[in-house]
């Protein structure tokens, strides 16, 4: 009986093997609390996410009521293009509605405006196509221009 109680409190004084229980405990811990935090900071932005699904519906909605039920593609692709293939356009009516900041819009529309009132400028056409579809992407996300934008020359009649 003395070799097995000698054996029990050999064991339960011998503390070798309590760092792997505490380190094992301290990182559950850290692993619940990451969970915790995840639930609370998660529902805050289900809800920010709804709400910015809302408002891009309701300018996508405002946008398609002012150009009878057709979404900023659909405007671009009835535009009558004079240099631009139909996938040309497409692609840049695409990247004008989503790549580009506010800002990055407004410049190209100036630019390609300046462009396209200058009767010197070596491709006239190109010019005034790209005016036409930033003002398309312009419109779909309500952008304002630059102030003092020049008008583009008028489309040559043939």
């Amino acid at each position: 009986m003395s070799v097995i109680k000698a054996q029990l409190t050999h064991f339960w004084r011998d503390t070798s093997g309590a760092i792997t229980v505490e380190w094992t405990l301290l990182t559950g811990g850290l692993v619940a609390i990451a969970l915790a935090a995840t639930a609370v900071v998660g529902s805050g932005l289900d809800s920010n996410t709804a709400m910015l699904n809302e408002e891009f519906t309701r300018e996508h909605r405002f946008y398609e009521t002012r150009n009878f039920g057709r979404s900023p593609t659909e405007v671009a692709q009835a535009l009558e293009m004079e240099v631009l293939s139909n996938s040309r356009r497409d692609r840049r009516v695409a990247r004008l509605l989503d790549a580009l900041t506010e800002n990055q819009l407004r410049n190209q529309h100036r630019t390609w405006n300046t462009r396209a009132a200058d009767a010197s400028y070596s491709n006239l056409p190109l010019a005034r196509d790209q005016v036409k579809l930033i003002e398309v992407a312009m419109d779909a996300r309500d952008v304002d221009p630059h102030a003092g934008v020049p008008t583009p020359l008028p489309t040559p009649a043939t």
